[in-house]
C-alpha cells in the first residue's frame, strides 16, 4: 500500500544506467545519488513480485520499466540491496532515520523510494550515502537489466 514501510529483511533493487557502470563492471557511486529536487531515491520492491526467484522477481520489474517506455540501456544493471542495510548506511552517512516506503505507480506497482534524508542533506552527504551504498555491494547483488 502507498506509504507503507518495507521491512528490514526485504530487499530493492536500484537501476544503474550504463554510464554509471565503472569498467570493473560495478556501479559507480553516482548511480545511487538522488538527482537534483529528488526527495527520495528511486527502488523496485522485490518482495512485491511474491517470489523468492530474483530472476522471476526481475522480470517484473523489466516489464514496469517497459510500460513506463523506459529503455535499459545495454550495459545497464540492476544492484539489489537489503532494506536493513540500506536504513544503516543512510543512518551512519546522514545522521537521519530513513524511511524505504511503497510509493506504486500507475505503470509501476514495485516502485518505491528511499526517503528521510534529502532534506537533511547537503550535497555532500548525498554523496557520503552514495557511496556508502555503492560499498555494500558485491559482483553476487547485480543483475543485467536486459535480463539473461
Amino acid at each position: 500500500m502507498n506509504g507503507d514501510s518495507l521491512p528490514d529483511e526485504h530487499r530493492i533493487a536500484r537501476y544503474c544506467k550504463p554510464s554509471a557502470i565503472a569498467p570493473n563492471g560495478l556501479p559507480m557511486a553516482a548511480a545511487f545519488e538522488l538527482r537534483r529536487a529528488e526527495t527520495c531515491l528511486s527502488v523496485n520492491w522485490i518482495e512485491y513480485f511474491g517470489t523468492e526467484d530474483i530472476e522471476l522477481a526481475l522480470d517484473g520489474v523489466r516489464s514496469a520499466f517497459r510500460r513506463k517506455s523506459f529503455r535499459l540501456g545495454r550495459g545497464g544493471k540492476f544492484a539489489i540491496l537489503n532494506v536493513g542495510v540500506v536504513k544503516s548506511v543512510v543512518l551512519e552517512e546522514a545522521g537521519c532515520r530513513p524511511r524505504i516506503e511503497h510509493q506504486p505507480q500507475v505503470d509501476d506497482e514495485s516502485h518505491s523510494g528511499v526517503c528521510g534524508y534529502a532534506e537533511a542533506s547537503d550535497p555532500e552527504v548525498n554523496k557520503k550515502v552514495a557511496l556508502g551504498i555503492r560499498m555494500k555491494l558485491t559482483d553476487d547483488d547485480l543483475f543485467p537489466a536486459r535480463g539473461a
